[in-house]
């Protein structure tokens, strides 16, 4: 699969990383949608955009992009009992279809038959689909999102060589990446925020980085800190709409040479994916926090699938994208919503609030506690 995704992306580069170390490049041209990587496609000899999403462990398209492309969708194999993705906003049930032709490039040759998953729903602003880890990484990956590159690698005698070629006086931070599995093939590491550890997948797709709320009630990060804020709902694959907060941290620590102090995270009551683990395949790991394309954006990133490392420096500007702080922690009509449910253990936090600064919103000010 290597050496047909390379030649596919033709015409390839060879960098020289070290004297002994040969990259062979081959370069998508990537057009950022606000904060969303986007590459230009053909399906079947048809013009269509797709966002670069890292953490899509397969390809994808909508139910609408694949009526408008006239694919065929079918139900998965009688011996698959259950076909779901998750995504930000929950589960969603799936089915597949096949691509004749699909190009990546202008003048490369196309790849044939190619199997994509289709889920419910429209993604919006013209994107067909998503690219996922079944192309990402089938090398090793560079993202220079920043550039508008995305950079498929083939590294030749590079073992102990560190891999930030363009790297000149600038810190390099190193990251171990856990070892993928072809049905988990997601980048994910360890970090660390306010000294407690935390698992991190590494999602382009994601326009935003998110902590889960799960996580953040153990470094106590969460909507009741001092100092948070709402920051509106988030939506993904799954269609549930997520409240999200951002939240006071004293450090954020990835890699060996990078750590972001006094900063802010954006925490949601977001289904993070659980993914699995080459080493120990019976063991399943929870994602804890998603690094999304802010942190890409702010850094240029090579997944070292070969060394299962990650390398990347730091291009400069806000690490994460975050709202302007406003005067309340939440609007009046999120309050409420989040009041609506009686299990809500936030609601007298909130109705405590808007008391302390003369505010009325009714079904909070004056619930009964």
């Amino acid at each position: 699969m290597l050496l047909l995704i390379v030649a596919l992306l033709a015409p390839a580069a060879v960098l020289t990383a070290h004297a002994a170390c040969k990259l062979e490049v081959s370069e998508l041209a990537v057009t950022m949608d606000g904060n969303v990587p986007t590459v230009g496609a053909k399906v079947n000899g048809v013009q269509a955009r797709f966002i670069a999403d890292s953490g899509a462990f397969w390809d994808m398209m909508t139910t609408a992009t694949a009526q408008q492309f006239g694919l065929a969708v079918r139900p998965p194999p009688k011996s698959v009992l259950s076909f779901r993705v998750q995504g930000a906003g929950g589960i969603t049930d799936a089915m597949l279809t096949t691509v004749k032709e699909l190009t990546l490039t202008m003048n490369s040759h196309p790849i044939r038959n190619v199997d994509f998953i289709v889920v419910p729903g429209n993604l919006g602003n013209g994107i067909a689909g998503l690219l996922g880890q079944n192309l990402l990484r089938a090398a090793d990956v560079e993202y220079d999102l920043a550039h508008g590159a995305i950079r498929l690698v083939s590294p030749r005698g590079c073992k102990h060589t560190q891999l930030a070629y363009w790297a000149r006086s600038e810190p390099v931070s190193t990251l171990d990446i856990k070892f993928a599995t072809p049905l988990s093939p997601h980048t994910t590491a360890s970090a660390l925020i306010n000294g407690v550890q935390v698992s991190v997948l590494f999602d382009t797709g994601a326009p935003v980085s998110l902590l889960s709320l799960k996580a953040g009630n153990r470094m106590d990060v969460r909507p009741s800190s001092a100092g948070a804020v709402f920051a509106g709902p988030i939506t993904g694959i799954g269609g549930r709409r997520v409240d999200t907060w951002v939240v006071p941290v004293a450090s954020v620590k990835i890699g060996d040479n990078e750590e972001i102090r006094n900063t802010r995270l954006r925490v949601g009551d977001v289904e993070m994916p659980i993914v699995g683990d080459a080493k120990n395949p019976i063991e399943k790991n929870p994602i804890d926090m998603i690094s999304g394309a802010d942190f890409f954006l702010s850094h240029r990133i090579y997944v070292a699938s070969s060394q299962h490392k990650l390398y990347f420096t730091y291009n400069g500007g806000p690490v994460f994208r975050l709202p302007a702080t406003p005067g309340l922690s939440v609007p009046c009509g999120a309050a409420q919503n989040i009041c609506r449910d009686p299990n809500s253990t936030l609601c007298e936090t909130y109705r405590e609030e808007f008391l302390s600064t003369h505010t009325t919103c009714p079904g909070v000010t004056d619930r009964e506690h």
